[in-house]
């Protein structure tokens, strides 16, 4: 009896050993997803299971992600994914969906054995693994994605124990935790990722600094003036300007722009030529205030403070004959015409490029006139300077 005794204590004890360890892989895994299966591995192992099916599913359209423990067959996977991941193929997930989040319930609760073995899922999946005994559990469901996680124990094991089940309903809380995590990051990740695809679409270089007046990030444009180093420069982490009077300008309005965010002043920032050794036309230049919500940053300790934006008169960035002619229902000829003009290209220049003569060139121009409600060409490249085609098109 003691000899017994001694020994559940120490099955106990690895227990609860392996579910600390299992817990720290867990958030491990928030910030390093890729880490999942090893997670259901070490999950599988403290329950006594052998596959470990989990999905992440999007409500509506969207791309199913699905892994199992590491030691799970790649094969047998992909036919699942293939043929069972969704609630019209598999009879599990419409039985999770109304039962309670972040608890195993027995496959039994839903249906009998006899009913279990009929469907195609136990035929073609469960019973060539050798598996029958079985747990579900709905990790997540919220408006944008459902989480079902599969247990899954050797037929020669029996029904999972009462210790076990016990094990899980102590892990599976930290498990949705992580998912809960991993989902939010990768949503904050992909409005990142939107957000500096069309920063990157300006034709204006963007700055976005800190309190202390460093660079947090660049746009391309930004990238290219900086690069360029006529009138405005990077150094050290800060924008500098080519002259050191403009520079004390500059630093200036950044100082006060960024006292500003922190509610430390009231300056609203301020705009300012910066002339270029090359003597081509300055830069223009526009400090603000940049304010971000605190309360979803609070943790960071650098925040964007300041805006400064840039543009460069010299610059021609390119617009798409092919834009031109969707938003105006211009021809072909008429959009290439309409670009030659948006880069500064007066009509002789225009029709010596097309190899055109000038009659021609003043025809197409009429056209355009008519299609875009413009009568004079100044009128036609303001109107057109006000529209998505001074974007640069994406690489």
């Amino acid at each position: 009896m003691a000899r017994g005794g001694t020994r559940g204590r120490h099955r106990n004890s690895d227990s609860e050993d392996q579910l600390v360890e299992l817990i720290g892989a867990i958030y491990d895994a928030a910030l390093a997803p890729q880490q999942l299966p090893q997670v259901l591995e070490r999950l599988g192992r403290l329950c006594g299971a052998i596959w470990m099916p989990m999905s992440i599913v999007p409500v509506g359209a969207g791309n199913v992600h699905s892994l199992q423990n590491s030691t799970g067959d790649p094969g047998i996977l992909e036919f699942f994914c293939q043929n069972y991941n969704t609630p019209e193929a598999s009879p599990s997930i419409p039985h999770l969906m109304v039962l309670p989040s972040g608890k195993a319930f027995p496959r039994e609760l839903g249906y009998s054995d006899a009913e279990w073995e009929r469907f195609s899922l136990y035929q073609e999946v469960y019973r060539p693994l050798e598996v029958y005994a079985s747990l579900g559990a709905m990790l997540l469901r919220s408006e944008h994605h459902f989480v079902p996680l599969g247990i899954l124990r050797a037929k020669s094991q029996g029904p999972f124990e009462a210790r076990e089940l016990q094990l899980l309903d102590r892990a599976i809380p930290h498990l949705q935790r992580a998912l809960q995590i991993i989902l939010r990051l990768n949503a904050l990740d992909a409005k990142q990722a939107a957000g500096e695809q069309l920063w990157d679409r300006l034709p204006v270089g963007v700055f976005l600094l800190d309190e202390g007046g460093r660079i947090l990030w660049t746009n391309r444009a930004g990238e290219a003036i900086a690069a360029g180093n006529d009138g405005l420069t990077t150094r050290d982490g800060l924008l500098q300007a080519a002259r050191a009077d403009e520079n004390a300008k500059l630093n200036r309005l950044i100082r006060e722009s960024a006292l500003t965010t922190t509610a430390r002043g009231v300056a609203p920032g301020g705009g300012l030529a910066l002339p270029r050794p090359s003597m081509r036309r300055a830069l223009a230049v526009l400090v603000s205030p940049f304010r971000v919500d605190r309360t979803q940053h609070m943790l960071l300790s650098r925040r964007p403070a300041v805006v400064v934006m840039v543009s460069d008169p010299e610059a021609k960035p390119r617009r798409a004959p092919e834009l031109l002619a969707q938003l105006y229902d211009l021809t072909a000829r008429e959009a290439e015409l309409v670009t030659l003009l948006l880069h500064g290209i007066d009509l002789r220049g225009a029709a010596d490029q097309l190899q055109l003569s000038m009659n021609t060139v003043r025809t197409h121009l009429r056209g355009v006139f008519d299609k875009t409600g413009t009568r004079r060409q100044a009128e036609l490249v303001a109107l057109l300077l006000r529209t998505v085609a001074t974007l640069d098109r994406a690489d």
